[in-house]
């Protein structure tokens, strides 16, 4: 089942997503042979709409479970690889299958993020156990940013810093991908991780606003200085970006004319190269309503506020496609929602519909209701 699974996976775009799974630590603990079936038998018999082999995967994704939180209050097996494994594949499994709400990913991310912090940073520094850290930071950063805990996101401290990067490495990339391209994503990552904060006090700050709550002036200042060094730097990464080569998006008909809400639409032949610009025009989007609500806004902002939010739309088409299209969006649309009128809101709510019925993280039922 697995080896089919596994062939089935290698034909579509959700390889990536566990093309660092290490096939020959299987056999050898009940618990991972478990979490890498379910996985497998969900994402198999959603891509071959096989009802029956779905209902399979989630009587051993339960069973899997009990294994995990069996192995987690074992007084070794708790920090084994496999366990670690194990962990991260049952939130991607959550991720697409949703098995209580489209939400429960979370807290398998949060459980993840205390493993690895219980495990200690010298435990990710190199082999399987990096790569495993490398290939879901996302996970881990979206999570902290939308779910905040109450401490500073882990990866965030000093001591993770090191481990927290490819750096050239080649943990969860091909032989042969340049180092510029590892460089860019890892460098993404890390502005990801530096907007956390500043998409929190923004919050705070507008939500003080709207409730007609001073917020004092230094805290505002603060906040104004964080954005205006991330966007800085977030305009370096885009240079870095787009000094690499990878086709450029080109403006074509949609798929469906009737259905689309654009008249063109941006056909993104390198979904990664996709994915990552979405990410940085929702990152810009966050810096310059925050720059707004500080009272500093940049030139032209509510020009380039719409403008990103359009780009973000307009790729959805393109980026969304394939297995992995929602798990490709899902950051970008959550964002670019806020800065939608109720009429693309609606729009964005049915394009949801579609997504969430093969990857449920990206449900309407998480999202505020349209203006």
């Amino acid at each position: 089942m697995i080896e089919t699974s596994s062939n089935h996976s290698r034909s579509t775009d959700v390889f990536t997503l566990w093309s660092w799974l290490k096939i020959e630590r299987l056999g050898k603990r009940a618990l991972l042979d478990g979490a890498v079936c379910a996985f497998a038998m969900h994402l198999t018999g959603k891509g071959n709409s096989n009802a029956e082999l779905v209902a399979q995967s989630r009587a051993i994704y339960g069973l899997a479970l009990s294994e995990l939180q069996a192995a987690l209050q074992h007084s070794s097996e708790w920090k084994a690889s496999e366990t670690l494994c194990a962990a991260i594949l049952l939130c991607y499994f959550e991720l697409f299958a949703g098995t209580v709400a489209p939400d429960t990913w979370i807290q398998h991310a949060k459980g993840i993020g205390t493993l690895m912090e219980q495990r200690g940073p010298e435990a990710h520094a190199e082999g399987w156990d990096a790569a495993m850290l490398l290939s879901c930071r996302g996970i881990l950063i979206i999570g902290d940013m939308f779910y905040p805990g109450k401490d500073q996101f882990f990866l965030s401290r000093p001591a993770w810093k090191q481990v927290m990067f490819d750096g050239g490495r080649r943990l969860i990339y091909a032989d042969n991908t340049p180092i510029e391209h590892i460089r860019v994503g890892d460098g993404f990552l890390a502005n990801l991780a530096r907007l956390t904060p500043i998409l929190h006090g923004g919050f705070i700050l507008r939500e003080a606003q709207k409730a007609g709550i001073t917020v004092e002036s230094n805290k505002v200042s603060a906040l104004a200085h964080l954005a205006t060094v991330e966007h800085a730097r977030l305009a370096r990464w885009y240079d870095d970006f787009t000094s690499l080569e990878f086709p450029r998006p080109v403006e074509v008909l949609p798929t469906d004319t009737v259905a689309s809400f654009f008249e063109t639409v941006l056909e993104h032949r390198s979904p990664v190269a996709g994915s990552l610009l979405m990410g940085y025009w929702a990152s810009m989007l966050i810096l310059e309503q925050t720059l707004i609500e500080c009272g500093i806004p940049r030139a032209n902002s509510e020009t380039s506020v719409r403008y990103f939010a359009q780009q973000i739309l307009r790729s959805l088409e393109s980026v969304g496609r394939g297995t992995m299209g929602p798990y490709r969006v899902g950051f970008a649309i959550r964002v670019c929602y806020e800065f939608a009128n109720g009429e693309e809101q609606r729009w964005i709510a049915r394009v949801l519909d579609q997504f969430s019925k093969d990857y449920a993280a990206i449900d309407k039922k998480t999202y505020p209701k349209p203006k």
